[in-house]
């Protein structure tokens, strides 16, 4: 069978098809190009040509559009007589019969109705060892300026082919501009398979990024290599920020400023953070002798690289992102960004001059999270939105006489926080996507009766008011997770927080006059209540150096269940017991360091509690007796996260790979369970381990959420030289 991407490779190598074989892989599957096969876990899956060149067509451009007026030109030439619109409906049936993928809730290949196609789910292309030695009339490309070509990630391969091709695999960057020898700007993007929490940065010497996945561990990615590195050690990261030498890597993981060096040793402890405000990024000195960062609600502090108690630099209550300046005339100086109020939503782009200790305002940038970096092509780079959107501004400032010589000037959209460049002029930038959720009612089958709420950029961890007239849940707004109460009746929403703490795990209390929920109020992780109207100040309940997660509130208002993190992320669940007009007593309830346990929900009596544990190896759903602990009883049986119980205490519902899964219980005289009956999938709208659905006090109605037409995953977007098309532009001294 001809192969759509094999034409690249032989133009970027000279070598012939036979030469050289190219696979992707997704998922469990790998697409032998060559070959024409697709594999699932090693094993031949029957797919016909028709349906295997869709794949192939979609494969070469993931996460773009492909119309249905472009699919027709690759699969049917313009004199093939044929019903172009059911063929074309027939071989992506057949495409997602083979994936086992679904139309309704996709994790491959997504509709775009009377539109076209898209291919979803993260994509590696690997180019396999050339099957012949090099003959002499072979181009040296191959083996000379792609010296890592035969194991590269998607982005790594294609940007390779990319410089080799002149976009071959045209639809992933810009054209190239200029003549051969000039600078030419490549451009390309992808997600991360673990997703991405925090802005990436990359490395002074532009061969690796760091980011902080979705699971809140540091991921380091070496351009040259396919896959990303987890570092052991590092839950609970935020913020990383590279060495002046791109040897080591610092990040700031509960309560502590940690380093790590790139070669792999383990993660080392440079200071506690101060016990005030939010960690809030930081930066390595030139010399790499001292690093610098912000606190939230404090001001700026250094510390020695080698470790040592911080100092204080700079008080100022909304100081984040700090960046050193090369040394010019002037002295040492930082970059960093301050905004006034209990909310900036502006932020002043500053310049510290570390030796006078004087401080000057640049400009001023409409974004939460400027994060302003100074690139080598002599200006200031950060995230300021305007008219239609986030951007990337470029600010001409002269780092030698430490002041701005010209106008900002757009350089890239869609980007919500501040950007990351290094001295070869590799620009690294976070694009949040455009995710559109909502919260959707479905019934016991998984059918969708109406919409709850919404949409939203994104909407999480909802839980339904004891009533059942409400909904809780964490929304996006703005770039930062908030708690709001919805009242489903009168569609009106009630934003509890409005601020940058990160709020989650929202739960209701007793007669529902208030709500519970996690934030960082104190620099770490505290249980918190607020009136359910939005009236008034949280207050803490479990509030301290420890890091404790809401879990549940009872009925009767006695306890509140939460779950205390350790340091290797794991956690034990523990309960306060509220007394009137006395302070609430902290108890352990199931403390167990071999093992993890979460997800504690109270039955509606409040005489049993379910969660979740890995003790076996394999989370489970369990029930025990609360509070005396007796038990414990085994719910699951083929693994199950995110329990939960129907109002008469009858039926717990847990979650299962991707399936909702309720199990039929007794309580008295004593606890038994029948076996677990699947009630429906909802690809995509359950995953983690936090609770991402509720039920209806009847067990009839779910609410769930649900993706909202066109949406674009958070990708990491990479631009080599991007100062080459704005070389028209004067360039600033300095």
């Amino acid at each position: 069978m001809g192969t759509l991407l094999q034409p690249c490779l032989v133009k970027a190598t000279g070598a012939s098809p036979s030469r050289t074989a190219v696979t992707a892989r997704f998922g469990v599957f790998v697409v032998d190009i060559e070959a024409g096969e697709l594999l699932k876990n090693g094993l031949r899956v029957k797919l016909q040509e028709q349906p295997f060149q869709l794949l192939v067509i979609l494969l070469e451009q993931p996460g773009r559009v492909l119309t249905r007026e472009d699919l027709r030109r690759r699969l049917w030439p313009a004199d093939t007589f044929v019903d172009f619109d059911r063929s074309l409906n027939t071989a992506a049936s057949k495409l997602r019969e083979a994936l086992g993928d679904s139309a309704e809730s996709p994790r491959f290949v997504e509709t775009l109705p009377r539109r076209g196609y898209r291919f979803v789910a993260p994509v590696e292309l690997v180019a396999a060892e050339p099957e012949t030695p090099e003959s002499p009339a072979q181009p040296r490309l191959w083996r000379g300026a792609l010296p890592g070509l035969r194991r590269l990630a998607v982005p790594a391969l294609l940007a390779a082919l990319a410089l080799a091709v002149g976009l071959c695999l045209g639809g992933f960057w810009s054209p190239f501009t200029g003549s051969p020898t000039q600078e030419r700007v490549v451009r390309f993007s992808y997600s991360p398979e673990m997703g991405l929490e925090s802005r990436p940065v990359i490395s002074p010497d532009g061969r690796r990024i760091a980011y902080v996945s979705s699971r809140q561990t540091l991921h380091i990615q070496d351009l040259d290599r396919m896959m990303p590195r987890e570092i052991e050690g590092s839950e609970g990261a935020r913020h990383p920020f590279w060495s002046p030498n791109s040897d080591w890597i610092a990040f700031g993981s509960r309560q502590e400023l940690k380093k790590v060096a790139v070669r792999g040793d383990p993660v080392q402890t440079v200071c506690a953070l101060p016990s005030v405000g939010v960690y809030a990024g930081g930066a390595w000195s030139p010399d790499g002798g001292a690093l610098a960062f912000a606190m939230l609600r404090a001001g700026l502090y250094q510390v020695p690289a080698k470790g040592g108690k911080p100092s204080e630099l700079l008080a100022h209550q909304h100081a984040q992102t700090p960046h050193f300046l090369p040394t010019g005339s002037r002295g040492r100086a930082l970059l960093f960004a301050t905004g006034e109020g209990t909310l900036p939503r502006e932020h002043d782009v500053n310049i510290y001059f570390l030796d006078s200790g004087k401080r000057e305002v640049l400009t001023r940038a409409a974004s939460l999270w400027p994060a302003p970096v100074y690139s080598s092509t002599g200006h200031i780079l950060y995230a300021s939105s305007a008219g239609n959107g986030p951007h990337l501004w470029a600010l001409p400032f002269s780092a030698r006489a430490g002041r701005v010589t010209g106008e900002a000037f757009p350089v890239a959209k869609d980007a919500s926080q501040g950007p990351s460049v290094g001295s070869d002029g590799t620009l690294v930038y976070l694009d949040p996507g455009n995710p559109q959720r909502r919260l959707v009612w479905r019934d016991r089958r998984g059918e969708k009766l109406s919409v709850a709420g919404g949409p939203w950029p994104d909407v999480q961890m909802p839980a339904l008011s004891r009533d059942g007239n409400r909904l809780a849940a964490v929304v996006v707004l703005n770039g930062y997770h908030d708690v709001c109460v919805l009242d489903m009746a009168r569609g009106v929403t009630t934003r509890l927080t409005s601020d940058s703490l990160a709020e989650n795990q929202p739960l209701w209390g007793p007669r529902d006059g208030q709500v519970a929920f996690t934030s960082l109020l104190s620099g770490t992780f505290d249980v918190v209540a607020k009136a359910s109207d939005g009236s008034g100040e949280p207050r803490g309940m479990a509030a301290g150096k420890e890091w404790d997660v809401s879990e549940d509130w009872s009925a009767d208002g006695r306890f509140v269940v939460f779950r205390r993190l350790r340091h290797d992320g794991s956690g034990d669940i523990w309960y306060l017991r509220l007394q009137p007009g006395a302070a609430s007593e902290e108890v352990p309830f199931l403390v167990s360091p071999d093992s993890d346990e979460a997800g504690a929900k109270l039955s509606p009596d409040g005489r049993l509690v379910a969660y979740t544990s890995n003790q076996t190896g394999r989370y489970e759903v369990y029930v025990r007796e609360f509070p005396a602990g007796g038990g414990p009883w085994q719910v699951s049986t083929r693994g199950g996260t995110q329990p939960r119980w129907r109002r008469d205490g009858k039926e717990i519902y847990f979650v299962e790979g991707d399936t909702l899964v309720a199990a039929t219980v007794e309580t008295a005289p004593r606890f038994a369970v029948a076996r677990p009956e699947p009630l429906f999938q909802c690809q995509g709208c359950l995953e983690g381990r936090s609770h991402q659905y509720d039920v209806s006090a009847d067990g009839r109605r779910f609410v769930v959420t649900e993706s909202v037409g066109e949406t674009r995953k958070p990708a990491i977007r990479v631009v080599q030289n991007w100062f080459a098309e704005f070389r028209q532009r004067p360039r600033p001294a300095g």
